[in-house]
């Protein structure tokens, strides 16, 4: 393989979770306290960057999330889910 479309565990996931007022409603703290506890389960903290930013301008549906570039909204019950099909999956290959 020449490497370039496999994950060589030299790049880091990076994931942004809005915490405007907003977002922070909608349970935006709770979603970045379930992804750092996924996160701390899976043994990714040191290939998942998790952060926050301050209105992503995306208020109208659930919390505003960027996983690697691309918008996602996300509800704290589907926080578990999200993490599993979006990130578990792709870091495995799977």
């Amino acid at each position: 393989a020449d490497g370039q479309e496999k994950d060589t565990g030299t790049s880091r996931t990076r994931l942004t979770v809005c915490v405007g007022s907003s977002c922070h409603l909608k349970g935006s703290r709770r979603i970045v306290e379930q992804l750092q506890a996924l996160i701390a389960a899976s043994g990714l903290e040191d290939r998942i960057e998790l952060g926050g930013a301050f209105c992503m301008g995306r208020c109208v549906n659930g919390v505003s999330l960027v996983l690697n570039g691309i918008y996602h909204s996300l509800k704290p019950e589907d926080t578990g889910a999200f993490f599993t099909e979006n990130i578990l999956k792709k870091m495995s290959g799977t």
